[in-house]
């Protein structure tokens, strides 16, 4: 079944903001997006996120900077869920969704975000201290525990299960894009209605693309609809697991890994696929980034398959 739900944020500027920052800040947020709704399944046994998709309804880049975000979301649920969480499925598959549910995209994206810096900063700039940005993301929680029924330190367990130190790293650029609006101008916040704001002291923490470029050796970006030549495990490179070539990025072949959404059984004979992958590059001391591996973020289509006799396997 298909829902329909709402992303919706204004950022307190006093000045309009950029062109390009605002298209580094819906690039941000349709990943962010896409990221934060697959916590849904694990918050719901029996719950299945099938896709979804995002498209802008309303964006005015005036001050303050106001955009609405439309998100379809295709969900498939067992009978026993409906009994459990009758509410959860009630309104989220009624033909409108009341509007405390309507917060629910918004919620998890600004948790997400909040987490990815914060996670990530502790670990690049070696913070030990308590920050504003760990207080965030607790009222973050809070807010989700009171709209899901979810306990906070349930939802915690389940964020750093699914958000690991690999995935941190692959959306830290884009969960920087995704304040950056408030973050260039001084004063300025981020205002997402019922769901609350993110103070200023919290993002004062978030580094700047100068200090992040400076800290680090590996870095991540996005490919969007690349071909992917794909090769099992068990023909060659075994001890790697899955490896690809991406014919527009490098002819060598480099580790890919698979989210875990994406069982390594529905890409069983996939030889050439369409797809969205993040880029994980390496530098040493005095050397230019290299691409290290790729991360497949979600299938668009499959272009070839090879039978058993092609792989060696009969």
């Amino acid at each position: 079944m298909q829902i329909g739900l709402t992303h919706s944020v204004r950022f307190m500027t006093k000045d309009v903001v950029p062109i390009h920052e605002v298209a580094r800040n819906l690039i941000a947020t349709e990943r962010l997006i896409h990221e934060s709704l697959q916590l849904l399944p694990d918050m719901y046994d029996g719950l299945e996120l099938k896709t979804s998709s995002v498209s802008v309804s309303e964006l005015t880049n005036a001050s303050p900077l106001r955009e609405i975000v439309a998100v379809a979301v295709f969900l498939a649920y067992q009978e026993e869920l409906e009994k459990e969480v009758p509410e959860l499925i009630e309104r989220l598959t009624g033909v409108t969704v009341p509007g405390s549910y309507d917060t629910l995209v918004t919620a998890l994206v600004l948790m997400v975000a909040v987490y990815v810096i914060d996670y990530a900063t502790r670990s690049l700039f070696a913070r030990t201290q308590e920050t504003k940005l760990r207080e965030e993301y607790m009222r973050r929680l809070e807010y989700l525990e009171d709209l899901t029924n979810v306990p906070a330190a349930d939802l915690n367990r389940l964020v750093e299960k699914r958000f690991s130190a690999g995935k941190v790293r692959s959306l830290l650029r884009k969960s920087i894009d995704f304040f950056r609006p408030a973050t260039n101008e001084k004063d300025a916040i981020v205002d997402a209605g019922r769901v609350g704001q993110i103070e200023r002291d919290a993002l004062n923490e978030i580094p700047t693309a100068l200090e992040l470029t400076l800290e680090e050796t590996r870095t991540t970006y996005e490919e969007y609809a690349v071909s992917v030549e794909l090769h099992r495990a068990d023909v060659d490179y075994a001890k790697q697991g899955w490896v690809a070539v991406i014919p527009d990025i490098s002819v060598e072949r480099k580790k890919m890994t698979l989210p875990p959404e994406i069982p390594p059984s529905e890409l069983y004979g996939v030889t050439t696929l369409v797809g969205d992958v993040t880029v994980v590059q390496e530098k040493k001391l005095g050397s230019d980034f290299t691409v290290k591996e790729y991360h497949l973020i979600r299938v668009i289509e499959i272009v070839s398959k090879s039978s058993d006799k092609d792989q060696g396997l009969e």
